[in-house]
Order: structure tokens, then C-alpha cells, then sequence
């Protein structure tokens, strides 16, 4: 999470919040920035009391691109052999999700959400809640990271897709004075932490589409997603690949 004197960004995982957070950390005046401990994809009731009141942002993403996105980064999809070993000691149970890292996408997203129950290594609490509620993960991680702030209006939800403008638009909206430096940042800046991989639609068959459609559902349904949306662009990745 990354906490401002003048707002507070609620880092989703995987939908750009390392981007944001790198062009406020390097543009932003530094007396602006609040030391926490609060983790990286913290709760909005981790938020301090002082800092409450503040307008809030966060980002969400079509659910299908955010499973490729997903997986590709845990799989260290053209990263160094070093991310890997940092997964296996950080989210072991995506380890036996991928049978060490072997399961293409199809395989593991099957894994994840038609389980074998002669198989509990993989499932971790997260997942067994999501099982529990009938959603997918990143519908979990916005009740989970979001759930107050949906509920009493003070969060502006930006689109992936669209995450320049939309975080512009929510700083100009509630008069965050911004410099020219920190536009030309914004919106000239190359993405962060993207893995190699190629569009979304060519990962899924039809089966698999319509399971994650109905995991999905609530996220879809409120931003109007649908798997034939235009997505991220390709990595330079073979689909078939991992």
C-alpha cells in the first residue's frame, strides 16, 4: 500500500500497482510519502486513522488477462532462473499447483479452481476461501483489499486498461497539484515487472473461458469485461509455452 498526504493507493496485485507506485516514489514530493509497515497488497482497515479521510485509489483488470498475468509471473515466464527459487520459497503452493513449475496455463488454472481432493497440498487458504465463496482470486483480493471502501464510497477504481488516465484523472479530481515532470513520468514511462506471454484469448478454450466467466462474475458484471475485450498486448511469448 502505498500511503500519500494527499491520497492512498490500494495495490491490487497484478493489475499495474507497481507502476503506480514507481512514478509516485520517483516524482511525488518526498515529504508526501508515509513511512508503514503495512504489506505491498495491505487491506483498506490497515489504513491509519489519520489518513482515513483520505481520497483512496485502486485498479482492477479483465479477470481473464489477470489470470495470464498471473500465472506467467510466478511461472518466472522470461525472468532469471532466480525468481523461481524466490517463488518456491515465497508461494510453495503454486509449486505443487504447477507440479514444479511443469502444468501449462489450462492445467493450472484447472488445478486451481477444479482441485483434486486427493490433493490438498496445492490449496492454499486463499484458494479454499475462494472455493468457499464460489469466485475467482482477484475477486477475493478485492473483497479482501476493498471491501469498506466499495462499501462507503471513498475508493476511485481505475481500469488496467486504461491506468494512466484513470490515476491522472482521479489526482486532478481531488486537486492532487502535480508537475510537469511528474506527467511526462506518468505518461511516457515504460510498464514495470511484465512477463513474457502473448494475449489472453490464446490460452483459453472455450470450457475454460465460461469456468472463469462464472468465477468471475461479479467482477465482469460491474465493469462491463468481456473475454473478447482487446487486453494487454503479446510479450513476444508462445501461448503453448510457459
Amino acid at each position: 500500500m502505498l500511503i500519500t498526504e494527499k491520497f492512498v493507493f490500494i495495490h491490487v496485485p497484478k493489475t499495474g500497482g507497481d507502476f503506480i507506485r514507481r512514478v509516485c516514489i520517483r516524482r511525488l514530493p518526498e515529504d508526501w510519502l508515509v513511512k508503514t509497515n503495512i504489506a505491498k497488497h495491505g487491506e483498506d482497515t490497515d489504513i491509519p486513522e489519520e489518513y482515513r479521510h483520505l481520497p483512496r485509489f485502486a485498479l482492477v483488470r479483465n479477470p481473464w488477462d489477470w489470470h495470464v498475468s498471473w500465472y506467467h509471473y510466478l511461472m518466472g515466464s522470461g525472468r532469471p532462473d532466480h525468481h523461481r527459487d524466490r517463488v518456491r520459497e515465497q508461494n510453495p503452493w503454486f509449486v505443487d499447483l504447477t507440479d514444479d513449475f511443469t502444468l501449462d496455463f489450462p492445467a493450472t488454472i484447472r488445478n486451481l479452481y477444479q482441485p483434486d481432493p486427493d490433493n490438498p497440498s496445492s490449496r492454499r487458504k486463499l484458494v479454499r476461501r475462494a472455493d468457499r465463496e464460489g469466485v475467482d482470486l482477484l475477486t477475493l483480493h478485492f473483497r479482501r483489499q476493498l471491501s469498506e471502501s466499495i462499501a462507503d464510497g471513498s475508493v476511485t477504481i481505475g481500469r488496467f486498461e486504461n491506468l494512466r488516465h484513470d490515476f491522472h484523472d482521479f489526482l486532478s479530481n481531488n486537486d492532487v497539484p502535480l508537475t510537469d515532470r511528474f506527467r511526462v513520468e506518468l505518461f511516457e514511462r515504460p510498464p514495470v515487472n511484465r512477463s513474457k506471454r502473448s494475449r489472453y484469448q490464446e490460452y483459453f478454450d472455450d470450457d475454460l473461458a465460461a469456468l472463469l466467466a462464472g468465477r468471475a462474475s461479479e467482477i465482469i458484471d460491474a465493469w462491463g469485461y468481456t473475454f473478447e475485450d482487446v487486453g494487454d498486448e503479446a510479450h513476444g511469448a508462445d501461448p503453448r509455452s510457459t
